[in-house]
């Protein structure tokens, strides 16, 4: 099953059993689509919808919205940890 999240109406995911939800197809850091449950990490999906709604206007402040994800700002610059 794959399902692009690029999509404007995307099906929710809460109606899936979790047979359908381990064979939903994800793209992650490695550009390659592959399974939910064989991705080797934890996948938050931060959408453009998101960041319109949030009105965020530098990437390091969409970021700071992601669950485990820590942005420091040093001075001029950010430091973005897991």
């Amino acid at each position: 099953m794959h399902i692009p999240l690029s999509r404007a109406q995307q099906p929710d995911l809460t109606d899936l059993n979790l047979d359908d939800l381990a064979k939903v197809q994800v793209t992650s850091v490695s550009r390659k689509s592959e399974s939910l449950a064989s991705a080797p990490a934890t996948i938050y999906v931060l959408t453009g919808e998101t960041t319109r709604q949030g009105g965020f206007t530098q990437l390091v402040d969409a970021l700071r919205t992601v669950p485990g994800l820590y942005v420091a700002q040093m001075g001029t610059l950010n430091r973005i940890e897991a």
